[in-house]
């Protein structure tokens, strides 16, 4: 029962660094979130395993980097659609 979610967070891990070398290159087509997605999923899987041996205040470690990358990510994903509306409307004013 709890092989599923170890077996996973072994395969998210290496996805993660896998994705995380080829979108450095410049030439890249991968979006940045194809990376920050199997992340993201390899802590969720390490903290459902670690659920499985640990205390709750224990297994929760790895959900808080999760929710502070969302966080900024989303923050400044919102930001930039912020400035390219200001763009935009400074522009139509010029």
């Amino acid at each position: 029962m709890f092989r599923i979610p170890l077996a996973l967070t072994i395969v998210f891990f290496t996805l993660s660094m896998v994705l995380g070398v080829m979108v450095s290159r410049e030439e890249s087509r991968l979006p940045f979130s194809a990376f920050w997605g199997s992340l993201l999923l390899f802590l969720l899987f390490s903290s459902l395993f670690l659920y499985s041996y640990a205390p709750l205040w224990i297994a929760i470690a790895p959900l808080i980097p999760a929710a502070m990358i969302t966080l900024l990510f989303s923050a400044s994903r919102k930001n930039a659609r912020n400035r390219s509306t200001e763009a935009g409307e400074d522009d139509e004013k010029s």
